[in-house]
């Protein structure tokens, strides 16, 4: 999977606000990937801190500062 795929999910999801809500009360990065995979975008914690450092736009930081770490 890919950067991309973080992405996605979190354009996906941008107007979702139970699912932002849920994401903004995780305290770790595997919570994230689990929400992600419910939604059906499978990525690696790898990929997630690789795309928050390449697209810092991706709101991230604000969404789940935890996970974002």
């Amino acid at each position: 999977m890919s950067k991309q795929n973080v992405i996605s999910f979190l354009n996906a999801i941008a107007n979702r606000e139970a699912v932002t809500e849920r994401l903004r009360s995780i305290t770790c990065s595997s919570e994230l990937l689990e929400i992600a995979a419910e939604f059906g975008y499978e990525f690696t914690a790898q990929e997630l801190m690789a795309a928050r450092e390449k697209s810092p736009s991706t709101g991230l930081s604000q969404l789940c500062p935890q996970a974002a770490r």
